[in-house]
C-alpha cells in the first residue's frame, strides 16, 4: 500500500518535472525570440 502511493507520487513528480522542463523551454524560446527583435529594431536605425 505504502510503496504503491510512493510509486504514484514519483511518477506525478516526473511529470511535474516534464511540465517544468517544457514551460522553460517555452520560455527560453520566447525570450530568444524577444531578444533577436530587440536586437534586429536597435541595428536598423530608427526613422524619427
Amino acid at each position: 500500500m505504502h510503496l504503491l502511493r510512493f510509486t504514484k507520487r514519483r511518477q506525478s513528480l516526473l511529470a511535474d518535472a516534464g511540465y517544468l522542463s517544457k514551460g522553460m523551454e517555452v520560455l527560453g524560446t520566447a525570450a530568444q525570440s524577444t531578444i533577436r527583435r530587440r536586437a534586429r529594431n536597435l541595428a536598423t536605425p530608427v526613422r524619427q
